[in-house]
């Protein structure tokens, strides 16, 4: 039986430190915060989310009722009315991860080497370090560090609208428009080149009276996400479709 020794504190000082990882959070804004704050992201990276949709994007531009981004290697207008929230990540948040990997790891072989000595034969020699123990620590170390390094710099969340709702065409079709239902009633054909395969439509009504679509394509075997804004006339000719 071990004693209680090193073994036993390098475990307990893995675990506490795996602990105090997972205590740190996002730092949560509302959209007043976003109003105030929202200029000074331009050219920042972020992740934006549409209910359960999100994508990732560079902000270009902020104003009162839009933003500017660019998707994909396009800038886009983007409606901040049907936006959800905004998630903007610490550039210095991967390099802490990887640097908090690197040390736990080196810690976590310090403590594996007294670890594999105890558990095993008593003889402090290299090949300690191959007692399941031992990886074990090493291991924890390493995992334990990114999770420190990658939660010293807590990501930025903006909650835009608590509830966005999608528009539905017909009561035949659901709030997401499956590819069943596109090629069955022929709607939103305009949407995708010959090399894409479209998967999937939401349509949002806007307050100006527009709509925009969210659309999922497979555009040579790779998953996309795409949206256009388009006019009163245009939803109601594919609403057409459906009830012919």
């Amino acid at each position: 039986m071990l004693r209680f020794g090193r073994v036993q504190t390098a475990l307990l000082l893995a675990v506490a430190l795996s602990f105090s990882a997972c205590s740190s959070g996002s730092k949560l804004y509302g959209p007043g915060e976003w109003q105030s704050r929202g200029a000074a992201k331009t050219n920042e990276a972020a992740v934006v989310y549409v209910n359960a949709v999100d994508f990732a994007c560079r902000i270009v531009t902020v104003s009162t009722d839009k933003i500017m981004v660019v998707h994909d290697g396009a800038q886009k207008e983007l409606p901040s009315e049907i936006v959800s929230r905004i998630v903007f990540e610490s550039s210095s948040r991967r390099t802490r991860t990887w640097w908090g990997a690197g040390i736990g790891t080196v810690l976590g072989g310090v403590a594996g080497f007294f670890a594999g000595s105890e558990a095993g034969s008593g003889g402090k020699s290299l090949s300690n370090l191959g007692h399941p123990i031992a990886l074990a620590i090493m291991l924890g170390g390493g995992v334990a560090g990114a999770l420190i390094g990658g939660s010293g710099s807590n990501p930025e969340e903006y909650i835009l609208n608590q509830r966005v709702e999608p528009f539905v065409l017909n009561e035949t079709l659901g709030k997401e428009i499956t590819p069943a239902e596109l090629k069955l009633y022929d709607l939103f054909g305009d949407l995708r080149s010959e090399d894409d395969q479209l998967l999937q439509v939401q349509v949002f009504r806007l307050k100006d009276k527009r709509y925009l679509l969210l659309f999922d394509l497979r555009r040579f075997g790779e998953y996309t996400l795409d949206w256009r804004i388009v006019d009163a006339a245009y939803i109601e000719s594919q609403m057409k479709k459906v009830t012919q």
